[in-house]
Formats: structure tokens, sequence, C-alpha cells
């Protein structure tokens, strides 16, 4: 029996050595420094910057820009100070100072080659044929005819409507008309977003986000005919693709962004596919080979290890960047990238913005990194195989002349456009009047990056360390609750209360 009992206590202590081993390596399973972009140990090259944009009359305008046939580009600008409550109807709000906006047609080198409209008493927007007309978005088609969509007031009358107007390509009004949504049975909302997009057979499609139904898709063909239009659900309203390109034409089908889903579009009208994916899409580019690149940001809860036996329930977050290309099959992915790193918001407002390739097909993926309440100002380059294995990082310092207050951001600042050509990466800011120019000739990437493992896993280990070291602990209280026990019950054997002591006394 005494053989058996060492057994047994000799098994109990080789698991409870055992636990205690197990639990010495796990608590020592690195708890890392959760590291922010800009608290990292990289090295920022400061970027080059040229003033090339014409000044609009003030800088917080919306504007869209759109790189055409030879290099050149149109720019729409607008203050979107004009609002109605309805298509086809008088226009309660209407001032003729309300009716501001330019359309402008740029060189490769951004010099202005001809300008429409403006923002001042003498050129209150585009002035044609007895409408104000405010640019929202232009192309140029196959047959050289500028295209814009935008809102129009009529000047004698005051009533409101989505409007195209087309120009020649030296500027000059050519014809309008308008976009009958009420018509169509649509409701305006207000969420005011517009696209246009020429198509290689000479037409061209227009999105309209100010519909109560959500998205519509209209498609004209090379007479400027509509042929079909298509609604699309935009019931979310998140915001983050407000600044930016939404629609594609790729071998006549249409891709279309709308929140974070992407829609396929064939070229009769009809829906091939629509996809949801799980992250707040903020950037939607196209590769070398014309394949859809989305970018974006998402939120990883976090464990937190507030002592041995404590743990708090996801308390802070994980800000990852995601990246990847989609096939334009059926939206899934070909490869995708997470980049992840300590969310700060407190200071620090973070965007993956577009993706761009170079001509060997890696993929450069720019994070923006707006300090607030200072000048302070950053871009973090992401680079990927063209296979979509990480590559590195490389970081790179900027500043503004003036600085973004915590409670005054503008959606308007958010926005910019990103071109690559040879080794260098443009970051045209209209809106500032700027480019941004980022030389990768010499640039040297770290291999690292900020939270270099798997997030799930680590609150894996976090839950299995707290609960191993709760387990230790209990069989060591019980232990001890044991031990003190045995010997209680070991001095009472020691005392023989069956002896009597008044009988031995007798």
């Amino acid at each position: 029996m005494n053989f058996r009992k060492r057994k047994l206590y000799l098994t109990l202590s080789i698991i409870l050595g055992g636990l205690f081993i197990v639990a010495i390596g796990i608590n020592l399973f690195p708890m890392y420094n959760f590291q922010s972009i800009t608290s990292q140990e990289l090295e920022a090259t400061p970027v080059d910057s040229s003033l090339v944009f014409d000044y609009q009359y003030f800088s917080d305008y919306y504007y869209d820009l759109t790189k055409v046939e030879g290099g050149k580009y149109l720019l729409s600008t607008t203050n979107k100070s004009l609002y109605c409550y309805q298509w086809g109807e008088f226009c309660q709000y209407y001032a003729d100072s309300y009716i501001r906006g330019s359309l402008q047609f740029l060189d490769s080198d951004f010099s202005t080659q001809w300008t429409a409209g403006g923002y001042d008493s003498v050129n209150p927007g585009i002035v044609y044929d007895g409408i104000g007309f405010i640019p929202y978005s232009a192309d140029l088609l196959t047959d050289e005819t500028v295209v814009a969509i935008g809102k129009s007031v009529d000047k004698t009358t005051h009533i409101f409507n989505i409007t195209l107007l087309f120009l020649d390509i030296n500027g000059n009004p050519l014809s309008y008309q308008h976009i009958d949504l009420k018509g169509m049975g649509y409701i305006n909302t207000g969420h005011v977003k517009f696209e246009v997009l020429h198509s290689d057979d000479g037409g061209f499609a227009v999105q309209i986000t100010e519909i109560r139904e959500g998205t519509v898709i209209i498609r004209y063909n090379s007479s400027y005919t509509e042929e079909w239009h298509i609604t699309l659900d935009d019931s979310s309203l998140n915001g983050t693709d407000e600044y930016l390109q939404s629609i594609y034409c790729i071998d006549g089908n249409y891709y279309v962004l709308i929140e974070n889903t992407v829609t396929a579009i064939s070229n009769d009208g009809s829906l091939i596919w629509s996809r949801t994916y799980d992250f707040d899409i903020t950037g939607f580019d196209l590769t070398n080979d014309e394949k859809i690149v989305i970018t974006g940001n998402s939120q990883i809860p976090k464990r937190t290890m507030t002592s041995l036996i404590e743990m708090t329930s996801y308390n802070s977050y994980i800000l990852t960047h995601e990246v990847g290309v989609i096939q334009l099959s059926d939206g899934s992915f070909e490869w995708k990238s997470s980049y992840q790193r300590l969310r700060d918001t407190s200071w620090f407002y973070t965007l993956a913005r577009h993706t761009v390739f170079d001509d060997s097909g890696n993929a450069y993926t720019l994070i923006q990194v707006i300090e607030h309440d200072s000048f302070d100002f950053m871009y973090v380059l992401i680079k990927h195989s063209p296979s979509g294995k990480y590559l590195g990082q490389s970081a790179f310092s900027d500043s503004f002349s003036g600085y973004f207050e915590r409670d005054a951001f503008r959606p308007q600042f958010y926005k910019i456009d990103v071109e690559m050509e040879d080794q260098q990466i443009s970051i045209l800011m209209p809106n500032f009047l700027k480019v941004k120019h980022i030389d990768l000739t010499d640039v040297e990437w770290d291999s690292s990056s900020p939270v270099p493992y798997s997030i799930p896993i680590y609150n894996a280990i976090i839950f299995t360390r707290v609960w191993i070291n709760r387990l230790i602990l209990g069989l060591m209280s019980a232990g001890v609750i044991y031990v003190i026990i045995f010997l209680i019950r070991k001095e009472d054997k020691a005392f023989n209360y069956c002896d009597d002591p008044e009988e031995e006394n007798q």
C-alpha cells in the first residue's frame, strides 16, 4: 500500500513539475512591443514637393482627377455648396453664388491648357445655354469629346438637374442633356458622388450615388443614348469609397465599388457577381495588366495580460492594412497580404491608400499617416512581390503649411491620387496645389513589420498562459491545504484518545 502511495505521489509530482515547466516556457513567450508606424526606428526620407496646380479660390474643394489619352488630365473641382431637394424641380436654396466649379484640361506636366468655369462672379461655374453647370467628374471619349457630369440649375426657372455636359477638345461647350432620374423613379437624398467613365467602343457609363434607392449605373452608347441602367444597394454609407475612383471598364464589363462591396456588371447591364469584403476598402486601383487591386483597413481585437493570472477581454485593437489582387471572374483573391500595426487614433489618422505597380509587377501600397494638431505627416510604403509576398517597408516624411486640428478634419484632405513611372511615385494633391515625388532608386526596404505574428495565435497563447498559471496556482493552493490537513491529522493520531487518564490513576 505504501508503494502505491509513493507511486501516486511520484506521478503527481511529475505532472505538477511538467506543468511548472510548461508555465515557465509559456510565460517566457515574448510579449512583443506593439509599435506604431511612426514610432518604429525607420529612417524617414523627406519627399520632394512641387506647386503645379492652379489656385482655385480656396484649397478645401472637392476634386476629381482623371488621366486621359496622351498622359494628360481632366480636373473637375467644386466647393459642393449647391444643395437642392429634388431633380427636375425648383431649387429653394439657389443663388448665383452657389454655382461654383471649374473644369481644367492639364498637360502631362500639369500646366493648364484651358479652363471652363470658375469660382467668382465673373466665372460662376460653367454657364452654357441658360444653365449654370458644376462639374463633378469628366472623361475624354474616343472621339475626343469631353463629357462631364455634375449639377445644373436653370438660371431663369431655377430648376435643378443632374446633367451631362459635352465639350470639344478645346473646352468649348457643345451640348448638354439632363439625366431624368426623377422619371426613372429615383428620389434624391443629398449623398452626392458622381463618376463618368469612357469605354473603348465610344460610349461611356456614369455612376450616381445621390439616390435613396442606392447607386445607379447608367450606360450610354457612342451616340450618347442610354442603353440600360441598374440599381445597386448602397445602404451603409460609411463613406470610405467617397473619394476614390469607384468604377472601371475592363474587357467590356464594369466593376463598381460601393462601400466594401465590388460588383461586376456585363456590357448588357446584367449582374455577373457581387462580393463584400471583411474590411473597409480605402483603395481601388488597377494592376499593369488591368486586374483590380483593393486596399483597406481592418481591426483585430487583442488581449492584454495584466498579471500572471489576469487578462483583459480584447481591450485594444491591431489596425491591419489589407492589400490584394482579386479575380475578375468571381471577386476572390488571387493573392492577399496583411500589414499589422497597433491602432492609435488619439494622435494619428492612418489610411492605407492606393496601390501602384512597377514594370516588374511589384506592388507598392501607400499608407498615409496624418498626425493631429501638428505639421507632421508621413507616408509608409509597403512593397509586395508580383505573387503577394511581403518584401519590406520604407518611410517618408512630409509636412503641411498648416496643421490639422483633431476635431476639424475634412474628408477632402484625405483624398490623393497616386501614380508610378519608372522608379518614381507621384502623389497628386490638387486641393493643396502640389505634387509629391518619392524616388525609389536608392530606397532600402526594412523587411520587419510592427506586429510580425498572427494576432489570433497570440490571443490563444495569452489565454493558455493565464489559465495554466491559474491551474498551477490552484494545484499549489490545493497542495498547501492538503499538507496542512495532513499535518493536523498526524498530530491527532499521535495523541491516543482511547486511553482514559482517570482509569490509569485508579
